[in-house]
């Protein structure tokens, strides 16, 4: 069996695959939920977001992760620099 990797390298160059790679894109706008954790404690705390990104690794063991485990702030950071004001609250992520 190929590796998750090279399942989803053989698709990207259109070469038929021996599993139909899964991915996801964006998962800490959910998942987070999922564990029980509210967005400002994601968001704020470094463990608890590497925590939530390491548990969604292992609970989908063969899907890539796309961007995969980063630092994970979504697109405030660009937006917040062209002087938008960012918004927290404890149900969803961060939003200008």
């Amino acid at each position: 069996m190929k590796s998750v990797f090279k399942n989803f390298m053989d698709v990207a160059s259109k070469k038929r695959p021996d599993d139909v790679p899964t991915a996801f894109w964006g998962v800490s706008t959910w998942y987070f939920k999922i564990l029980g954790y509210d967005a400002f404690d994601y968001y704020r705390e470094k463990e608890t977001k590497l925590k939530t990104m390491m548990l969604l690794q292992d609970d989908f063991e063969e899907a890539m992760l796309i961007p995969g485990i980063w630092p994970d702030f979504g697109l405030i950071a660009e937006a917040s620099g062209f002087g938008g004001e960012i918004i927290c609250s404890k149900s969803d992520p961060p939003l200008i």
